[in-house]
């Protein structure tokens, strides 16, 4: 069975294959320091907010925001 950062992986290799516009949100950023989670708090580590933004191109030069959470 795949690990979730393993999916990942795979899931953002395929996003490339396809030229398709993508980030991953970085909310997993571990860290000892109470000091840096304290700081990424306040400035934008939020629990809730999906994995990965997704641009999926439609005709007429329209697009289309897909939010995907990637789940274990």
């Amino acid at each position: 069975m795949l690990t979730e950062n393993q999916e990942c992986t795979i899931f953002a290799k395929y996003l490339r294959s396809k030229k398709i516009l993508f980030t991953k949100i970085a909310s997993e950023i571990w860290t000892p320091s109470f000091n840096q989670i304290r700081k990424q708090k306040l400035e934008w580590l939020w629990k809730g907010v999906p994995d990965y933004v997704i641009i999926v191109p439609k005709q007429n030069w329209e697009k289309e925001l897909v939010f995907i959470e990637m789940k274990r």
